[in-house]
Protein backbone atom coordinates (compact mmCIF):
# COMPACT_ATOMS: atom_id res chain seq x y z
CA UNK A 1 0.00 0.00 0.00
CA UNK A 2 2.69 2.22 0.55
CA UNK A 3 4.45 2.10 -2.52
CA UNK A 4 1.60 2.52 -4.23
CA UNK A 5 0.78 5.98 -2.04
CA UNK A 6 4.57 7.40 -3.10
CA UNK A 7 3.96 8.26 -6.47
CA UNK A 8 0.80 9.97 -5.45
CA UNK A 9 2.39 12.07 -2.84
CA UNK A 10 4.99 12.92 -5.86
CA UNK A 11 2.59 13.98 -8.34
CA UNK A 12 0.48 15.77 -5.73
CA UNK A 13 3.57 17.84 -4.78
CA UNK A 14 4.77 18.55 -8.37
CA UNK A 15 1.32 19.93 -9.19
CA UNK A 16 0.91 21.85 -5.46
CA UNK A 17 4.92 23.57 -6.89
CA UNK A 18 3.59 24.38 -9.78
CA UNK A 19 0.60 26.14 -8.51
CA UNK A 20 2.67 28.13 -6.04
CA UNK A 21 5.10 29.29 -8.56
CA UNK A 22 2.32 30.63 -10.96
CA UNK A 23 0.82 31.83 -8.04
CA UNK A 24 4.01 34.09 -7.00
CA UNK A 25 4.49 35.71 -10.36
CA UNK A 26 6.96 35.21 -13.35
CA UNK A 27 10.33 33.99 -12.24
CA UNK A 28 14.00 35.44 -13.07
CA UNK A 29 14.02 32.71 -15.97
CA UNK A 30 11.51 34.53 -17.93
CA UNK A 31 12.99 37.94 -18.18
CA UNK A 32 14.26 37.41 -21.42
CA UNK A 33 11.32 35.75 -23.85
CA UNK A 34 8.88 36.31 -21.68
CA UNK A 35 7.30 33.05 -21.59
CA UNK A 36 6.02 32.04 -17.78
CA UNK A 37 7.99 28.67 -16.90
CA UNK A 38 4.72 26.57 -16.87
CA UNK A 39 4.62 22.78 -18.02
CA UNK A 40 2.30 22.23 -20.97
CA UNK A 41 2.02 25.90 -22.06
CA UNK A 42 0.93 27.12 -25.32
CA UNK A 43 1.65 30.61 -26.52
CA UNK A 44 -1.08 31.87 -28.51
CA UNK A 45 -1.11 33.02 -31.95
CA UNK A 46 -4.23 35.14 -32.30
CA UNK A 47 -5.20 38.55 -31.28
CA UNK A 48 -4.25 38.97 -27.86
CA UNK A 49 -7.42 40.23 -26.06
CA UNK A 50 -5.06 41.94 -23.41
CA UNK A 51 -3.89 45.64 -24.30
CA UNK A 52 -1.02 48.04 -22.37
CA UNK A 53 -2.00 51.78 -22.41
CA UNK A 54 0.12 54.35 -21.37
CA UNK A 55 -0.99 57.75 -19.93
CA UNK A 56 0.99 59.63 -22.77
CA UNK A 57 3.25 59.84 -25.48
CA UNK A 58 6.35 61.55 -24.28
CA UNK A 59 8.38 62.22 -21.06
CA UNK A 60 10.58 64.62 -20.45
CA UNK A 61 13.77 63.44 -17.51
CA UNK A 62 12.39 61.65 -14.64
CA UNK A 63 8.77 62.53 -15.68
CA UNK A 64 6.52 59.77 -13.95
CA UNK A 65 4.13 57.58 -16.62
CA UNK A 66 1.24 55.55 -15.80
CA UNK A 67 0.95 52.75 -17.44
CA UNK A 68 -1.99 49.98 -17.78
CA UNK A 69 -2.57 46.50 -18.22
CA UNK A 70 -6.31 45.91 -19.43
CA UNK A 71 -8.15 42.82 -20.21
CA UNK A 72 -11.09 43.71 -22.84
CA UNK A 73 -14.66 42.78 -23.00
CA UNK A 74 -15.02 40.06 -20.54
CA UNK A 75 -11.66 38.58 -20.29
CA UNK A 76 -9.60 38.48 -17.44
CA UNK A 77 -6.05 37.74 -16.78
CA UNK A 78 -4.12 35.35 -13.59
CA UNK A 79 -1.13 36.58 -13.98
CA UNK A 80 1.64 38.63 -16.17
CA UNK A 81 4.82 40.19 -16.63
CA UNK A 82 5.53 43.79 -18.50
CA UNK A 83 8.80 45.65 -19.07
CA UNK A 84 10.11 48.78 -20.34
CA UNK A 85 12.76 48.24 -23.58
CA UNK A 86 14.20 50.97 -25.69
CA UNK A 87 13.23 50.67 -28.97
CA UNK A 88 17.05 50.52 -30.06
CA UNK A 89 18.26 47.49 -28.33
CA UNK A 90 15.54 46.01 -26.91
CA UNK A 91 17.60 47.51 -23.05
CA UNK A 92 15.15 47.36 -20.34
CA UNK A 93 15.22 50.77 -18.98
CA UNK A 94 13.93 52.74 -15.62
CA UNK A 95 11.81 51.72 -13.14
CA UNK A 96 8.68 50.63 -11.98
CA UNK A 97 6.41 51.89 -8.71
CA UNK A 98 3.12 51.37 -7.24
CA UNK A 99 0.56 51.67 -4.53
CA UNK A 100 1.49 49.08 -1.74
CA UNK A 101 -2.39 48.88 -1.13
CA UNK A 102 -5.21 48.79 -3.29
CA UNK A 103 -8.76 50.07 -3.08
CA UNK A 104 -10.31 48.69 -0.02
CA UNK A 105 -6.94 47.91 2.00
CA UNK A 106 -5.87 45.06 0.18
CA UNK A 107 -2.27 44.51 -0.23
CA UNK A 108 -1.02 45.32 -3.65
CA UNK A 109 -0.95 42.26 -5.93
CA UNK A 110 2.09 43.42 -7.69
CA UNK A 111 5.72 42.74 -6.85
CA UNK A 112 8.98 44.14 -8.62
CA UNK A 113 10.95 41.92 -10.68
CA UNK A 114 15.04 42.11 -10.99
CA UNK A 115 16.36 40.81 -14.06
CA UNK A 116 19.62 40.82 -14.15
CA UNK A 117 19.78 44.53 -12.90
CA UNK A 118 16.99 45.77 -15.09
CA UNK A 119 13.17 46.48 -13.72
CA UNK A 120 9.95 44.73 -14.54
CA UNK A 121 6.51 43.74 -12.52
CA UNK A 122 4.85 41.01 -12.32
CA UNK A 123 1.84 39.30 -10.60
CA UNK A 124 1.90 38.63 -6.50
CA UNK A 125 -0.75 36.19 -6.67
CA UNK A 126 -3.37 34.10 -9.09
CA UNK A 127 -6.69 35.73 -8.98
CA UNK A 128 -8.65 36.95 -11.92
CA UNK A 129 -7.45 40.60 -12.76
CA UNK A 130 -9.10 43.05 -15.26
CA UNK A 131 -7.05 45.85 -15.00
CA UNK A 132 -3.57 46.85 -13.29
CA UNK A 133 -1.65 49.59 -13.03
CA UNK A 134 1.56 50.95 -12.50
CA UNK A 135 3.85 54.13 -12.81
CA UNK A 136 7.11 53.80 -14.76
CA UNK A 137 9.82 56.75 -14.71
CA UNK A 138 12.94 57.11 -16.86
CA UNK A 139 16.59 57.07 -16.19
CA UNK A 140 16.56 60.51 -17.00
CA UNK A 141 19.65 60.46 -19.02
CA UNK A 142 18.34 58.43 -21.90
CA UNK A 143 16.92 59.89 -25.18
CA UNK A 144 14.99 57.80 -27.60
CA UNK A 145 12.08 55.54 -27.86
CA UNK A 146 10.51 53.27 -25.18
CA UNK A 147 8.14 50.38 -25.84
CA UNK A 148 6.33 48.60 -22.62
CA UNK A 149 6.26 45.12 -23.35
CA UNK A 150 4.42 42.21 -21.50
CA UNK A 151 3.14 39.00 -21.30
CA UNK A 152 -0.72 38.00 -20.30
CA UNK A 153 -1.87 34.45 -18.85
CA UNK A 154 -4.78 33.57 -19.05
CA UNK A 155 -5.07 30.32 -17.47
CA UNK A 156 -1.94 28.15 -16.41
CA UNK A 157 -1.40 27.18 -19.90
CA UNK A 158 -2.48 29.34 -21.84
CA UNK A 159 -0.37 33.26 -22.49
CA UNK A 160 0.10 35.82 -25.31
CA UNK A 161 3.53 37.07 -25.04
CA UNK A 162 5.40 39.83 -26.24
CA UNK A 163 2.08 42.17 -26.39
CA UNK A 164 3.17 46.02 -26.75
CA UNK A 165 2.03 49.19 -26.04
CA UNK A 166 2.20 52.15 -28.51
CA UNK A 167 5.93 53.70 -28.62
CA UNK A 168 6.85 56.50 -26.02
CA UNK A 169 9.43 59.26 -26.42
CA UNK A 170 12.00 60.01 -23.78
CA UNK A 171 13.89 63.41 -23.97
CA UNK A 172 16.47 63.11 -21.59
CA UNK A 173 17.01 66.04 -18.84
CA UNK A 174 20.03 68.52 -18.94
CA UNK A 175 22.95 67.42 -16.28
CA UNK A 176 22.87 71.62 -15.77
CA UNK A 177 21.29 74.59 -17.25
CA UNK A 178 23.21 75.67 -20.30
CA UNK A 179 25.03 79.17 -20.18
CA UNK A 180 27.19 81.20 -22.26
CA UNK A 181 30.78 82.61 -21.02
CA UNK A 182 30.49 85.81 -20.20
CA UNK A 183 33.10 87.99 -22.36
CA UNK A 184 35.84 89.99 -20.80
CA UNK A 185 34.74 93.77 -22.37
CA UNK A 186 37.21 96.39 -22.71
CA UNK A 187 36.50 100.16 -23.60
CA UNK A 188 37.33 99.81 -27.22
CA UNK A 189 34.86 96.99 -27.71
CA UNK A 190 31.64 99.43 -28.50
CA UNK A 191 30.94 97.93 -31.81
CA UNK A 192 30.87 93.99 -30.62
CA UNK A 193 28.01 92.51 -31.54
CA UNK A 194 25.78 90.36 -28.25
CA UNK A 195 23.15 88.43 -28.20
CA UNK A 196 22.67 89.67 -24.64
CA UNK A 197 20.97 93.01 -24.03
CA UNK A 198 23.04 93.37 -20.61
CA UNK A 199 26.00 92.77 -22.89
CA UNK A 200 25.18 95.61 -25.15
CA UNK A 201 24.32 98.07 -21.98
CA UNK A 202 27.84 96.81 -20.55
CA UNK A 203 29.86 98.16 -23.99
CA UNK A 204 27.76 101.37 -24.27
CA UNK A 205 28.79 102.50 -20.53
CA UNK A 206 32.35 101.13 -20.95
CA UNK A 207 32.29 102.95 -23.98
CA UNK A 208 31.13 106.37 -22.55
CA UNK A 209 34.50 107.77 -20.68
CA UNK A 210 36.47 106.92 -23.83
CA UNK A 211 33.81 109.43 -25.82
CA UNK A 212 33.97 111.87 -23.26
CA UNK A 213 37.60 111.70 -22.84
CA UNK A 214 37.99 112.35 -26.81
CA UNK A 215 36.05 114.94 -27.27
CA UNK A 216 37.58 117.23 -24.48
CA UNK A 217 40.81 116.41 -26.40
CA UNK A 218 39.20 117.54 -29.34
CA UNK A 219 37.83 120.62 -28.00
CA UNK A 220 41.18 121.80 -26.49
CA UNK A 221 43.15 121.44 -29.11
CA UNK A 222 40.93 123.64 -31.21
Amino acid sequence: MKHLLFPVICLIACQLKQVASHSSGAPASACKDLIPQHADIVVQESPSPYSIITSGTSVYGTQRLNVTLKAELENTFKGFILQARKVDSQELLGAFSFPQRRAGGLPANIRKLDCDGGAAVTHKDSKAKTVVQVTWESSGYYEGNVVFVGSFVKDYTTVWVEVKSEEVQVTKSSDQPTTLPTPAYTDHMMTTASTSGSSRNINTLHGVPFLLGAMAVLHFSN
